[in-house]
């Protein structure tokens, strides 16, 4: 009997010194993902600051809303907006990856489209939204090493427009994203060309194709990555999906602006459930 009760208490006294071990082993995990939350938070303010202001927006458009919902804190899609020439630029943009791979590539994606648009400015060329993807193409390319690293897959896939408003001419180019534009009640697909701002061995010497088109009073124009089609939920857990999104936008059109990014986020949330 006394063997037995000195084993109980050995394998007793064991068993407190692992949860004590345990529990100063969870206490320096809880610790450090405090101090990598902390930092991606940080990284996150300073991503914040590097997009646009609103009222670039407000100068140039009646009506307009972003919808923004960084999936990690610090986002792979960004948007982006500037004005030169006396036109509004306006860009939807979607890196590869989430997170903070996605946070180095959106922050080399605003670094360099304001370089590129300054460049075109200085010069005096006439400013086109395929110049301005071919250009950023060959950038990101450059600057990811991507020739000497073919298995590299980095990129971004954008949609761009140019808006000239005492011309009415929408200027529109894509990288494997679409834009929408809804005119009567009617949506209009803004074709991509289907290819990445990124390498690709088959298409880099390809250029991207300019669109142009009228734009009349009442059109709406929507350009997104594919974070809200592409959202899980539902009852039976599946995408929402690009015939749902295309249903959603026409559905939206009866609303002003102001409300139309309110409705779309309550639809988004109420589909995601628990994703």
């Amino acid at each position: 009997v006394k063997e037995r009760t000195a084993e109980i208490e050995k394998q007793n006294k064991l068993i407190q010194e692992q949860n004590s071990e345990i529990i100063v082993q969870n206490k320096r995990i809880v610790a450090q993902n405090e101090e990598i939350t902390g930092s991606i938070r940080y990284a996150g303010k300073i991503q914040n600051a590097a997009l646009p202001e609103f009222e670039l927006y407000k100068h140039h458009i009646n009506g307009f809303f972003i919808l923004f919902k960084p999936r990690d804190i610090v986002s792979g899609d960004f948007y982006w907006i500037t004005e030169t020439q006396n036109k509004f630029v306006a860009a939807a943009v979607d890196c590869t990856g989430h997170g903070v791979p996605g946070g180095f590539l959106s922050m080399l994606g605003i670094s360099f489209l304001n370089e590129i648009v300054k460049d075109i400015a200085r010069k005096k060329e006439e400013i086109k939204a395929a110049d301005i993807l071919n250009r950023l193409r060959k950038k990101i390319i450059i600057t990811l090493n991507q020739q000497a690293d073919e298995m590299s897959r980095d990129g971004m896939d954008m949609a761009m427009i140019i808006y000239d408003k005492e011309k009415k001419i929408l200027n529109f180019a894509g990288a494997n994203n679409p834009g929408y534009i809804i005119r009567d009640g009617n949506i209009h697909k803004l074709e991509a060309d289907r290819m990445p701002i990124g390498f690709n061995r088959k298409l880099n010497d390809t250029p991207f194709s300019n669109k142009f088109l009228k734009v009349i009073d009442d059109d709406l124009i929507y350009l997104f990555s594919d974070g809200y089609a592409d959202q899980f939920g539902g009852r039976r857990g599946k995408k929402f999906n690009s015939r749902r999104f295309r249903e959603l936008l026409v559905h939206l059109q009866q609303f002003p602006m102001e409300q139309q990014k309110d409705i779309a986020d309550k639809i988004l949330q109420k589909w995601q459930r628990n994703n």
